[in-house]
């Protein structure tokens, strides 16, 4: 079956995923030390068309490991096509990247 161009998932250019994984290891950062990482937040949210909020980048144990949470933000965030059916839509998001809410812990040097 061939799919409408809207569809179709476009591969993530190295670049990019550089980028966004440069910013939410900054974020992580800015998290642990403390400082507001607020305006960093936005930028990447504006870089990504997501919503990620801090709670995404602190350390807790259900938080994910980072690279699930960059696999996440170079996914593009999910559209409403208005004529797909809702039962297929669901059946096709089992093949794309879910939003990382549990994971192995993000640092090997943390305990449980």
């Amino acid at each position: 079956m061939e799919l409408r161009d809207a569809l179709v998932r476009r591969p993530v250019m190295p670049e990019r995923r550089a980028a966004i994984a440069e910013a939410i290891l900054r974020i992580e950062e800015l998290v642990d030390r403390g400082g507001d990482a607020t305006a960093a937040v936005e930028t990447l949210n504006e870089m990504t068309g997501h919503s990620f909020g801090l709670d995404e980048f602190r350390y807790h144990r259900e938080a994910p490991d980072p690279e699930a949470l960059i696999e996440w933000a170079c996914a593009p965030p999910p559209v409403r096509l208005p004529d797909v059916i809702r039962d297929w839509s669901r059946s096709c998001a089992a093949s794309l990247p879910t939003r990382p809410t549990t994971g192995t812990s993000r640092r090997s040097s943390a305990t449980p």
